[in-house]
């Protein structure tokens, strides 16, 4: 059975990471992640406070993101989507417009609880929820 690929924002992630259920999709066989390198670095921006709230060493944060099966792409590989990704979302959050560029260029679905990127009306998003209405 082939894997499903999606994209996946931060915020799963960063869910994952705190010990949420979104940890347990990341392993799921049924699915292969993909992010851009942009979102990486978010993520990493978070590593100490993630820390500080599980009560952890940083490095051990760090090394559990770094252990999740997610391919991240440079800016390069989606650069042909950053102005239609801008249009949609610039003037909202630009901080979206990576994660939107790679979902255009692949067009696969974003994983994503972000209300903005959730009305972007020409892409899927999913929840953690709906990725898990899938496995069961």
């Amino acid at each position: 059975m082939p894997r499903l690929e999606l994209a996946v924002d931060a915020n799963p992630l960063i869910s994952a990471l705190l010990g949420g259920r979104a940890l347990q999709l990341l392993f799921n066989p049924l699915f292969f992640f993909v992010t851009t390198e942009r979102t990486t670095w978010e993520i990493k921006r978070y590593i100490s406070v993630i820390a500080e709230q599980l009560g952890i060493a940083e490095i051990e944060v760090l090394n559990t993101f770094e252990d999740f099966p997610i391919r991240a792409y440079q800016s390069y590989f989606y650069e042909i989507a950053i102005g239609r990704a801008t249009n949609a979302i610039g003037h909202r959050d630009p901080k979206d417009i990576d994660i939107l560029a790679l979902t255009y260029h692949l067009g696969t679905p974003l994983w994503t609880h972000d209300a903005d990127l959730q009305t972007i009306e020409d892409i899927q998003t999913v929840t953690t929820q709906d990725l898990f209405a899938i496995i069961a």
